[in-house]
């Protein structure tokens, strides 16, 4: 069931979930960080089955806006395809579930970003039940976005919004590879 609650000043502290085959989820997802940190909100973007590596978004928060715009990286860069998810994965994965519960808990952000949170629970690594839990436990008016494919229909449940990314065409279908500045 959809929670939707206004404060007095008419905020709202929604679930919004961009999903689909198609490239620009994430993108999406920074896109609305970086209009929000317009407006002087915070920012915390937690993403799930990364490794260290530091991507574009990431050099521009600490360059640019720390204090507004900060980044946990949980997962160790590797693609978990047939096989089964390492303990170090898991306990990755979960660590990152405990940062997002901390930042909802404390109210330490005005918009959270569980990117790739899909994976995670598609790979079994976090279960769709702990996400319902967060997004159950969070303080209003605390926007709570989702990124990645194939959700469990119990999480869109709880979205207020969700927008669908279709792929059309895509550089990869040529042999293009990521490229620097562009996809990271």
């Amino acid at each position: 069931m959809t929670q939707t609650v206004h404060d007095k000043n008419g905020a709202l502290g929604l679930v919004q979930i961009y999903t689909g085959p198609g490239k620009g989820k994430t993108t999406a997802a920074l896109g609305l960080a970086i209009r929000a940190i317009g407006h002087g909100m915070r920012v915390v973007v937690i993403q799930f089955l990364k490794g260290k590596d530091r991507p574009g978004e990431v050099i521009f928060a600490e360059k640019f806006c720390p204090s507004l715009l900060r980044f946990h990286r949980f997962g160790t860069g590797e693609f978990i395809i047939n096989r089964q998810a390492t303990p170090e994965e898991v306990a990755s994965a979960k660590e990152g579930m405990a940062a997002a519960a901390e930042i909802v808990a404390s109210g330490g952000a005005d918009i959270l970003i569980l990117d790739e949170i899909s994976h995670a629970v598609n790979l079994n690594l976090v279960s769709a039940q702990e996400v319902n839990d967060l997004l159950a436990a969070r303080r209003y008016p605390m926007e709570i976005i989702l990124t990645g494919r194939d959700f469990p229909e119990e999480i869109l449940e709880q979205a207020n919004l969700i927008s669908e990314i279709q792929e059309i065409k895509h550089p990869f279908g040529e042999g293009i590879s990521a490229r620097k500045g562009i996809e990271y």
